[in-house]
C-alpha cells in the first residue's frame, strides 16, 4: 500500500517513533495494537495503517469500533504465518534520525502470529546506496562502523564475543571493507563497496528477537546521520517458530467474564446434536456385537471440546494431531497432570445439554472422566498422507471427526488440495461410517483465526456437497453456523456424511473398524481386549514415581519398535520359573522382541516349566520356613526359588536325558552349538512334545524357537544344565577328545558382534533388561567392543535403554547402574531414550507388555 495513495498528513510523522514506540519495533501481534492505533491521530492511524492488510486498513477508515478482537471457534490448527510488506523510499530530512512520512525509505515485514505463535530468533538486512566513502576516510569510516555495531550490541543487551575488520585498497578487489561482530546470540556484519557507496548488512539475534530490533534501529539512526543523502532499505524475517500452547488454548478457549465465548458454544452445542443425529445409526449397527464404535479425532490441535458430546456415543477414540505439542497438551490433560488446561466449563455446558435432550443429570466431573477413559491412543498424523499417516494395523475407523481442518491444512490458492486432504484422510473411514467435520466458508480466501488474518482456501458449500456425493458419502446433512461480523467468512459449514458400503459393525467387518482389537486376542480378553483395558487402567492411574516410569519406558518400546526399531531383550533372575514366558512369548510372537540374553537358569526353567509344570509347588509362606523345613524339601527332590519349588526328577532328570543325546549327536558330528541350539533342536523334533504340561504358546523358548531368534547364555556353566555337562564329560558319557559341544561365552560374544553389526545397518538397536546380572553386563558391552576394539565408530550406539530391576545403586555395584553411567563406557549416546523402572518384574513386564501390545499390535 504506497504512502502516495494515503491523504499526505498535515504535519511530518516519524515512523521510527510510530513504530519503535507503539509497535515494539515493528514486531507486536496487529491485534494487540488496535487499541493503540484507534486512540491516535489521524496522521499516525495513517502511518501505522500501511503496515498491515487493506480489512483492518478499511475497518479504521470507516470509524469502525475497534476492541483487541481474538477468539473465535475456528481454531488454527496448523499455524501459518501471514507477512505483509510495505515498500517506499526513505531520506533523511536533515535532522538527526528524522524521517519525513512522505519519503520514507523502510522496507518492512511484519509477521502476525497466531495465538501462541512466536519466533525464537530475528534476522535483519540493510541495504544502504549512496554511502560514497573517499579512499583516504576509508578506515576511519569502517573503524567507526565496527565500533558502533560492537556498542550497539552491548546497548542492546547482546554480548559481543569477536571482532574483525578487513579492509580493501582496490588492488585486488574493489575499495571497501568487510567486517563481522560475532555475538552470543549470533552476529553483525557489514560489507561494503566505498567507491560505489553500497553498504550492505545484517543483523542476526536467536533466543532475544527484540535485541536484533534495537541494534537495526541504532545503526540506521546512525548511517542516515554519518550519510544524509543515502537511501536504506530495510528487511526483516522472523526465524525459528515456536508454539505456546499454553497461550494458545487461554487465548482461544479461555473464559471471557466467566463465560464461555460464543462462537465456541455454538460449535458445541452444534456437535452436540451432530453426535445425537447419528448414534441411532451406530447403536443399530453395534447392537448384534453389543461393541461401541470407534472414533478417529483428525488434527484435534490441543483442544477436545467437542469430543465432550461424542465420548457419549463412542467407545474408543484415537485422537490425533501434527504438533507434538498439541499431543502432549492433551496427554497432559488425560493424565490430570499439573499445568492441563481446564475443561470443567464446557463438561457443564455439555452436562446441561444432555440433561436438556433427557438424559438423567450427570456431573460435569463424570463427562471429564468419560473423555479421559475413552481416549485410548494419542498418535501424530498427517491429513497430507493416505489414512492421516495412520498404520494400517489400526484399521478402519468407524466415526471420523475433523474441526476446521482441511481448510486449515489446504493450499490457500489451489481449492483441489482441500479435496485431495479430505479424500485422504477418509480412507481411515470405514465403509458405512461416519464422517463429522466442519470448514469455514470465506469467499475472499481470508479469515480472522487466532488472532491473525489468515489466507485460507475459498471454499463453498456447494463445492463441500458435491466433494462429498463424488468421494461416496451419502445421508449428507448440512448446518450453516452464521459467520462473526468481521472474521472474514460468512458462516462455518457444519456437516455430518456417511460413507457408503458395508455397515461398519457388521459380520466380519467389526475388527477391521476398531483400531488394535487384533493386537490384545492372545490374552483372552472379549470386546476390547485385556491388553486395552490394562493399558487404559494404566494410562489412568500410573502417573507418578515408578508407575509413570513403567508407562514411560512402555511409550518408549512401542515407538522403537512403532518406528522400525529392533530390540534385544535380557532375562536375569529366576523369570522363567515366574512364568514370564507368558507375556515374552506373546511379545516375541508379535515381532516386537529381536534377540535374546539369558542366564542359563532361565532358559533350562522355561523348559523346565514346560515339561514338569503339574509338579511344581507353591509355598505363599516361604519366608517363615525353618532350616529343616529347606531340609525336608531338598530330601523331597523340591530346589526352591522364592515360592516356587522345581521338582528335580521330573524336570532335571527328564531334561538331562534328551540334552545328553542331542550333545553325544553333536559331538559325534564335529559340531560346536550355542546352548539354546540345543534346546531348539529338542523342540523342533519334538522330542518332549508328549510331556508338555502347559500350552507350548505360554513358553518364551517355543516361541523363540519358532522365530529363529539369536540367543546368547553367558555364564552357562553356573545352571543345572551346565553343571550336568560337566559330570557328562566327568563320567565318560562326552567323549573327552573332542572337548565340549556347547560354545562358550567369547564365542557366543562373536556370534552376538556379527548379529549387532547386522541389525543396526538395517534398524536402530535397543536394549531392555529384566534383572540385572550377566545377562545384561554380557550383551551390553557389545557396543564399545565393536567401536573401541574393532574400531568401528560407524556403527551406532543403543538407540533405546530400559531395566526392570529391584535392585538400588550402590558403591561399585553394576546391576542397579543408571543408565547415565553407560554413557561414560560408550554404550549409551546422551539422547539415548533411557528408563529404569525399580519395581518387581513379574509385576511390571506384563502390564509394559500390554501396553506395547495395545499400541503397536503384532507385528507385520
Amino acid at each position: 500500500h504506497s504512502f502516495s495513495r494515503l491523504p499526505q498528513p498535515s504535519q511530518p510523522v516519524s515512523l521510527r517513533d510510530v513504530a519503535g514506540v507503539k509497535f515494539d519495533v515493528h514486531f507486536r501481534s496487529t491485534t494487540q495494537n488496535l487499541p493503540l492505533i484507534a486512540a491516535q491521530s489521524p496522521e499516525v492511524r495513517l502511518a501505522c495503517l500501511a503496515m498491515f492488510n487493506p480489512n483492518l486498513m478499511a475497518g479504521l477508515l470507516r470509524g469502525a469500533p475497534v476492541k483487541a478482537i481474538g477468539r473465535r471457534v475456528v481454531a488454527a490448527r496448523h499455524a501459518t504465518s501471514l507477512s505483509t510488506a510495505r515498500t517506499a523510499k526513505t531520506k533523511s530530512s536533515g535532522g538527526a534520525g528524522q524521517r519525513e512520512l512522505s519519503s520514507v525509505a523502510d522496507e518492512v515485514q511484519i509477521t502476525d502470529k497466531s495465538y501462541g505463535e512466536y519466533y525464537n530468533g530475528r534476522h535483519h538486512m540493510i541495504d544502504v546506496t549512496g554511502a560514497v566513502i573517499p579512499q583516504a576516510e576509508l578506515a576511519e569510516a569502517a573503524d567507526k562502523l565496527v565500533k558502533a555495531m560492537v556498542d550497539e550490541a552491548r546497548n542492546a543487551g547482546a554480548r559481543p564475543v569477536h571482532s574483525h575488520l578487513e579492509l580493501f585498497d582496490g588492488e585486488v578487489s574493489p575499495p571497501g571493507f568487510a567486517s563481522v561482530v560475532l555475538l552470543d546470540e549470533s552476529h553483525i556484519s557489514a560489507h561494503c563497496y566505498s567507491d560505489s557507496g553500497e553498504l550492505a548488512m545484517d543483523v542476526f539475534t536467536c533466543g532475544c528477537p527484540d535485541k536484533a530490533d534495537q541494534v537495526m534501529l541504532r545503526l540506521t539512526d546512525m548511517i542516515g546521520t554519518q550519510f544524509p543523502d543515502a537511501i536504506t532499505r530495510t528487511r526483516a524475517a522472523d526465524r525459528f517458530p515456536r508454539f505456546d500452547v499454553d497461550t494458545y488454548l487461554e487465548k482461544m478457549y479461555g473464559l471471557e467474564d466467566g463465560e464461555i465465548e460464543d462462537e465456541n458454544t455454538a460449535l458445541m452445542l452444534w456437535s452436540h446434536q451432530a453426535f445425537e443425529r447419528i448414534a441411532p445409526d451406530l447403536e443399530a449397527k453395534f447392537a448384534a456385537t453389543g461393541e461401541k464404535p470407534t472414533l478417529l479425532e483428525v488434527g484435534g490441535g490441543p483442544a477436545v471440546m467437542h469430543l465432550l458430546s461424542a465420548s457419549k456415543h463412542v467407545g474408543n477414540i484415537t485422537f490425533t494431531d501434527h504438533m507434538p505439542v498439541c499431543l502432549h497438551a492433551v496427554e497432559k490433560w488425560v493424565h490430570e497432570s499439573e499445568g492441563a488446561f481446564d475443561w470443567g466449563p464446557y463438561a457443564t455446558f455439555v452436562a446441561d445439554m444432555e440433561h436438556e435432550s433427557g438424559s438423567d443429570k450427570v456431573e460435569p466431573t463424570s463427562i471429564l472422566n468419560r473423555l479421559r477413559n475413552k481416549i485410548h491412543c494419542i498418535e501424530a498424523a498427517d491429513v497430507s498422507s493416505p489414512r492421516c499417516g495412520l498404520p494400517e494395523r489400526m484399521g478402519q475407523f468407524d466415526v471420523m471427526s475433523a474441526m476446521f481442518v482441511f481448510e486449515a491444512a489446504a493450499n490457500p490458492n489451489d481449492l483441489s488440495s482441500w479435496k485431495e486432504y479430505l479424500e485422504s484422510s477418509t480412507k481411515a473411514l470405514a465403509p458405512g461410517g461416519h464422517l463429522v467435520f466442519t470448514t469455514a466458508l470465506s469467499e475472499n480466501g481470508k479469515v480472522w483465526e487466532a488472532g491473525i488474518w489468515k489466507d485460507t482456501v475459498s471454499v463453498s458449500a456447494d463445492h463441500i456437497k458435491a466433494t462429498l456425493a463424488e468421494l461416496g458419502f451419502v445421508d449428507v446433512k448440512m448446518d450453516l453456523i452464521p459467520g462473526t461480523q468481521g472474521f472474514g467468512y460468512e458462516a462455518v459449514a457444519a456437516v455430518t456424511a456417511k460413507k457408503a458400503g458395508s455397515p461398519a459393525g457388521s459380520a466380519g467387518s467389526a475388527v477391521a473398524a476398531t483400531p488394535n482389537r487384533t493386537a490384545s486376542t492372545s490374552t483372552g480378553g472379549g470386546g476390547d481386549g485385556d491388553n486395552a483395558a490394562v493399558a487404559r487402567f494404566m494410562k489412568k492411574h500410573f502417573r507418578h514415581f515408578n508407575s509413570a516410569a513403567l508407562v514411560d519406558a512402555a511409550e518408549g518400546y512401542a515407538q522403537h519398535v512403532e518406528s522400525g526399531g529392533k530390540m534385544l531383550v535380557t532375562l536375569a533372575g529366576a523369570m522363567s520359573t515366574a512364568e514370564i514366558g507368558i507375556s515374552l512369548a506373546e511379545m516375541i510372537r508379535a515381532g516386537h522382541v529381536h534377540a535374546l540374553s539369558v542366564t542359563g537358569a532361565n532358559l533350562e526353567e522355561d523348559f523346565f516349566n514346560l515339561v514338569a509344570h503339574t509338579q511344581y509347588e507353591r509355598i505363599p509362606g516361604y519366608r517363615g520356613l525353618t532350616p529343616q523345613d529347606e531340609q525336608d524339601l531338598y530330601d523331597r527332590g523340591m530346589n526352591r526359588v522364592t515360592d516356587t519349588c522345581i521338582p528335580e526328577e521330573e524336570a532335571f532328570r527328564r531334561v538331562n536325558k534328551v540334552l545328553l543325546h542331542e550333545y553325544q549327536a553333536a559331538a559325534a558330528a564335529g559340531e560346536r552349538l550355542s546352548p539354546h541350539e540345543f534346546f531348539y533342536r529338542i523342540i523342533r523334533k519334538g522330542s518332549c512334545a508328549h510331556q508338555y504340561e502347559i500350552d507350548p504358546a505360554d513358553s518364551w523358548l517355543v516361541a523363540a524357537a519358532e522365530a529363529d531368534l539369536p540367543i546368547v547364555c553367558p555364564g552357562w556353566e553356573d545352571s543345572t544344565c551346565g553343571n550336568i555337562i560337566v559330570s557328562n564329560m566327568i563320567t565318560g558319557d562326552l567323549p573327552a577328545s573332542g572337548g565340549y559341544p556347547v560354545k562358550s561365552g567369547l564365542e557366543q560374544m562373536e556370534n552376538l558382534i556379527k548379529w549387532y553389526i547386522d541389525a543396526q545397518a538395517e534398524a536402530d538397536v535397543g536394549f531392555f533388561q529384566i534383572g540385572g546380572g550377566i545377562a545384561g553386563d554380557f550383551p551390553i558391552c557389545a557396543v564399545p567392543l565393536i567401536r573401541q576394539d574393532l574400531e568401528r565408530k560407524d556403527v551406532k550406539l543403543w538407540s533405546y535403554f530400559a531395566q526392570i530391576s529391584d535392585g538400588t545403586t550402590s558403591y561399585g555395584g553394576y546391576s542397579a547402574a543408571p543408565p547415565n553411567e553407560k554413557i561414560t563406557w560408550g554404550k549409551l549416546a546422551p539422547t539415548t531414550p533411557s528408563f529404569i523402572v525399580e519395581s518387581d518384574a513379574t509385576i511390571a513386564w506384563p502390564l509394559l507388555t500390554a501396553l506395547v501390545m495395545d499400541r503397536v499390535g503384532p507385528s507385520k
